[in-house]
């Protein structure tokens, strides 16, 4: 298990990070913005969950915003 932040920004770098992990390790990622597990194709292919791809910090922070 790894837990990473999204308070910083690193997308490109979490991205690498999770994707190489899955590639070695069976198993599933999931962010902090949905219960959903995400396979290392979703991720790949770029799969939106809710309308947001994987560990999107930002776009759910401006959704949140737009909401309020």
């Amino acid at each position: 298990m790894a837990d990473v932040s999204g308070r910083h920004p690193g997308d490109e770098q979490v991205f690498d990070f999770v994707t190489s992990l899955l590639a070695i390790f069976s198993g599933s990622a999931q962010d902090e913005y949905t219960e959903h597990l995400w396979s290392l194709d979703e991720l790949r292919s770029g799969q939106l969950v809710s309308g947001h791809p994987f560990f999107d910090y930002s776009g759910w922070y401006a959704e949140s915003e737009a909401d309020a």
